[in-house]
């Protein structure tokens, strides 16, 4: 069963205050993060993993962190944009196919996040189903200007 994120600072676009609400959140979205059916689903196999840069987990979550706190961003935000592309996913039958791959990017003093959800898509029509998550993002009140997660064709185990 994919991971539900229920709050009212989601739905008003507002950030939670409350520290230990916040580093719960957290620890969830890096969980699922790394681990793509706890929010895929039956999109995604239950043993597939994420890769993440340099393959430690403990320093991208320290990156992610430094990425939200810079960008004023919420770890319940990005749940949910996550929670969005599963639902999407799911709905629509598209598999994943690949880990997702998580990275930090810093340039210019701008610092942002990146997910690629590997699918089981051509090149071409993930580019669409791309597009059409964009659209489900601006109906939620969500961007990917900081925290971007983006559909692509299949990629390496």
């Amino acid at each position: 069963m994919p991971m539900e994120i229920k709050t009212d600072a989601v739905a008003s676009g507002t950030s939670v205050d409350n520290n230990s609400h916040s580093d719960t959140m957290f620890e969830r979205l890096l969980e699922a993060l790394r681990n793509p059916h706890l929010v895929f689903g039956s999109a995604a196999d239950p043993d597939l993993v994420a890769r993440c840069e340099l393959a430690d987990w403990e320093a991208s979550g320290a990156s992610l962190k430094v990425v939200l706190e810079r960008s004023g961003l919420s770890a319940e935000r990005g749940l949910k944009a996550l929670q969005l592309a599963g639902e999407l996913t799911r709905q629509h039958r598209i598999r994943l196919e690949g880990s997702p791959w998580f990275c930090v990017f810093e340039m210019d003093d701008e610092l942002w996040a990146r997910y690629d959800i590997h699918t089981s898509l051509s090149h071409a029509n993930a580019a669409i189903w791309d597009d059409r998550f964009d659209d489900i993002l601006r109906k939620n009140g969500l961007d990917r200007e900081r925290f971007y997660l983006r559909f692509l064709a299949g990629g390496p185990l």
